[in-house]
């Protein structure tokens, strides 16, 4: 009885070793992905994705030390090649990605 718990332990290691080895590789993260993908099907788009998920934590930063929103768009279209309406909405996403605590009041960021 002992040999055949054995087989069945060497055999869910070798399997699960299998899975590993031929697993796709692991996608980026499932907030970022969601992110890009807003951007994108809004016609936004960043020289490389590093530098889309950048600009949406440097908005939560922007907010977290108490700019305004107002001040933030303003200075992504002053520090980016986004219009207002692209800061505008590269500023909701963010808020929705990566700091949803700064959704509900419209006139400060903290």
């Amino acid at each position: 009885m002992n040999a055949g718990l054995g087989r069945w332990a060497a055999l869910t290691a070798a399997l699960g070793g299998a899975a590993l080895l031929f697993a796709g590789p692991a996608s980026a993260d499932a907030t970022d992905d969601a992110f890009i993908g807003a951007l994108q099907r809004n016609g936004i788009n960043f020289p490389d994705r590093n530098a889309a998920i950048n600009a949406g934590h440097s908005v939560c930063s922007g907010l977290s030390k108490g700019q305004t929103r107002t001040f933030v768009v303003l200075s992504l279209v002053k520090n980016t090649d986004l219009n207002v309406r692209e800061s505008g909405y590269l500023l909701g996403a963010s808020m929705a990605s990566y700091c949803p605590q700064f959704r509900g009041n419209p006139d400060l960021g903290s």
